[in-house]
């Protein structure tokens, strides 16, 4: 992104960095990915743009324009979940933390010298300490990606602010040249009020 301080024109999007941008997003979408993550990546692959630039386009133009693919690609996300999704077996709890093999060994020790109900227990408290760690690791990542959210906005806003600047000192060119062209055009209707009257 170009200084604040300078009047750069950021080069018109060419179809090719559309096309990054657009399979990008589309990947992140279709994988149950953020769009965030995109734009950041995005920003990566195409050198001049931001990810607050990638944001942008893709908000202002590229997500209408790719409305059918969003679709296909939300599907993709669904499908993709249904296929992965796996039923446990509820008497190893294995949906819930006892997955590997040391575990469930550990579980089958237990049952040697405690009662069912007992292993019940310990494999419930164990079930809720993996809980709550994969709550914390959720709320981690959550964090994270709000930082990264509102990183993408600042750029996002530095990028507006730089367009108004560059609309207003266009609008600040064009009001100059329209009044030294309605001076100029007075100018020359006067001498040539004053040369017909004489």
């Amino acid at each position: 992104m170009s200084d604040n301080g300078s009047r750069k024109r950021e080069p018109i999007w060419s179809d090719t960095e559309d096309m990054i941008l657009g399979d990008i997003i589309l990947k992140h979408i279709s994988t149950g990915s953020t769009q965030l993550k995109g734009f950041t990546e995005a920003s990566d692959r195409l050198v001049s743009r931001t990810s607050g630039a990638c944001s942008f386009r893709w908000n202002s133009f590229l997500r209408k324009k790719l409305k059918n693919e969003i679709i296909e690609a939300r599907k993709k996300k669904n499908s993709s979940k249904s296929r992965g999704h796996k039923i446990g077996n509820p008497q190893f709890y294995t949906a819930s933390g006892i997955q590997n093999t040391s575990e469930l060994s550990t579980v089958y020790h237990l049952e040697q010298v405690l009662s069912p109900e007992k292993v019940k227990t310990v494999i419930d408290y164990v079930q809720d300490l993996s809980s709550i760690h994969s709550l914390f690791r959720d709320l981690h990542a959550s964090l994270e990606e709000k930082d990264l959210e509102i990183s993408c906005l600042k750029e996002e806003n530095q990028e507006l602010l730089l367009r108004n600047k560059i609309l207003e000192e266009d609008w600040q060119e064009f009001s100059t040249l329209a009044e030294r062209f309605k001076q100029r055009g007075n100018g020359q209707f006067t001498s040539s009020t004053k040369n017909a009257i004489m």
